[in-house]
């Protein structure tokens, strides 16, 4: 019976943690990934964009949006196609790259990373002041 299930007792601990942007755009991008045409990805990479541009200077809170959004999106085209579409962007390549760490964990295929190493090598060309193409490299 439903009503006597344990997992009524648990408590459920969002990924986005008590950030409401991030949480919004999750709803959002849940709605809008899985259609996978040209102006979605526009539209979706312009929303992720935006929350990532939102606090410059704030690494803690940047790397764990990306963090959260790079598990969300795993296996969506997005991070990769916004990835291709941006080359110079930092932001896309280190995206890409931890999506793919995550899909590659989630395959149970640890060894498959060698594309995101190099995106993020290139992430902290573009951007050496961001720390994330770092922590997503370790």
């Amino acid at each position: 019976m439903g009503f006597l299930s344990s997992r009524r007792n648990r408590a459920r601990v969002a990924p986005e943690l008590d950030d409401q942007e991030l949480g919004r755009l999750l709803k959002s991008l849940l709605a809008t990934t899985r259609t996978g045409t040209i102006a979605t990805t526009d539209l979706c990479a312009a929303q992720v964009s935006r929350l990532l541009d939102q606090d410059p200077g704030d690494w803690d809170r940047r790397t764990h949006r990306i963090s959260v959004l790079a598990d969300f999106l795993a296996a969506s085209r997005l991070p990769r196609s916004w990835a291709a579409r941006e080359p110079r962007n930092a932001t896309a390549l280190v995206l890409h790259a931890w999506s793919q760490v995550a899909q590659s964990r989630d395959q149970d295929r640890p060894g498959d990373t060698d594309d995101a190493v190099e995106s993020c090598l290139r992430a902290a060309e573009l951007a050496p002041d961001d720390p994330t193409p770092w922590v997503a490299l370790l």
